[in-house]
């Protein structure tokens, strides 16, 4: 038998999110199944092992290779009851991609949620929130780095956690960005897949 080791990297990156309830606000279960879900603004919906066409930086004429996708539930956004309250995560995952700081609108890869929530507006008030829209980038920005480039980078798990402690925006196209986010990057694990005629393939299908 011959025996080859081969070292495959993941193209994707993985994202976690996971949003926790401030003092003055609560997840409910029954007003989360009204939200829409989440959409990926600026998502990569490819990638190459080289350089090719002024990719990644789209120079010299390269096509876009970016989308926003439309505003889904899917299995990987869940409400999750932990020590009596509810908190949302969601789980995703898109291809390497990078942009200047100036660029973020146009080009920043971001997520944007549609939450429905009870914000406490005092003692003995509380107010419902249900077309509620929060908008997180998945790398933080900062002021200082004016022309430096912000990417995303493939093979890399990204885990952003956040608490929300008030209401956001009502319209989906001017969701309220959320600037307090704790970032934690990290490279995915090695996993060892052996190869044979008994194993079928493993393969990620980036969402």
């Amino acid at each position: 038998d011959v025996i080859l080791k081969v070292t495959l990297r993941r193209a994707a990156a993985k994202i976690l999110i996971t949003i926790i309830p401030g003092d003055k606000v609560t997840f409910d279960s029954k007003l989360m199944a009204l939200s829409d879900g989440y959409l990926i603004r600026n998502m990569p919906n490819r990638t190459t092992l080289a350089a090719e066409g002024g990719y990644p930086l789209n120079e010299n004429g390269a096509k876009p290779y970016w989308k926003s996708t439309t505003i889904s539930q899917s299995p990987y956004f869940n409400l999750v009851k932990v020590d009596g309250k509810y908190r949302l995560e969601l789980t995703a995952y898109c291809y390497s991609h990078k942009w200047l700081v100036d660029e973020v609108f146009e080009k920043g890869t971001s997520i944007v949620m549609m939450l429905p929530l009870i914000y406490k507006e005092s003692d003995d008030k509380e107010v419902t929130y249900i077309n509620n829209y929060y908008q997180f980038s998945i790398t933080p920005v900062k002021e200082e780095l004016t022309n430096k480039y912000l990417e995303i980078k493939r093979n890399t798990l990204y885990d952003l956690r956040i608490t929300l402690n008030a209401p956001g925006a009502e319209d989906i196209t001017t969701p309220e960005e959320v600037k307090e986010i704790q970032y934690f990057t990290a490279p995915w694990e090695v996993v060892n897949l052996p190869v044979s005629g008994e194993n079928t393939v493993k393969y990620l299908k980036v969402n």
